[in-house]
C-alpha cells in the first residue's frame, strides 16, 4: 500500500518538530543547512536588513532545507543535538555578541 498512512495515534515527527524538536537520522541536513547559510552570507552580515529580516529570511530559506523530508527520518538524540547546535550557529550568527 505504498503511498498510504497508518495513524498509529503516536506522535509524528511533524508533531515533534512543531514542539520544537528538531528530528532527523541523516546528517545532511545540517550539510544542505550550511550550504544554504553560505550561499546567502552576504545577507546575513549585512547591516542594512534588521535582525527581524534575518530571522524571516532564516525560518522561510534555511530551516526548510535543513528540515526537508523530516516526515521519514527516525528520531535519534544525537541528530537532534547536531541540529540544535546548528540552529544555535545560525542564531549566533544573526544576534552577534550579547
Amino acid at each position: 500500500m505504498a503511498g498510504h498512512v497508518i495513524s498509529t495515534g503516536e506522535k509524528s515527527n511533524a508533531d515533534r518538530l512543531l514542539l520544537g524538536k528538531c528530528v532527523a537520522s541523516k546528517p545532511l541536513g545540517s550539510v544542505r543547512g550550511n550550504k544554504a547559510f553560505y550561499a546567502n552570507r552576504a545577507l546575513f552580515k549585512s547591516k542594512f536588513m534588521s535582525r527581524k529580516s534575518k530571522l524571516k529570511l532564516y525560518w522561510s530559506v534555511i530551516r526548510p532545507v535543513v528540515v526537508y523530508g523530516y516526515e521519514t527520518w527516525v528520531l535519534k538524540e544525537s541528530i537532534i543535538q547536531r541540529l540544535s547546535v546548528f540552529e544555535r550557529k545560525i542564531l549566533r550568527k544573526i544576534f552577534g555578541p550579547t
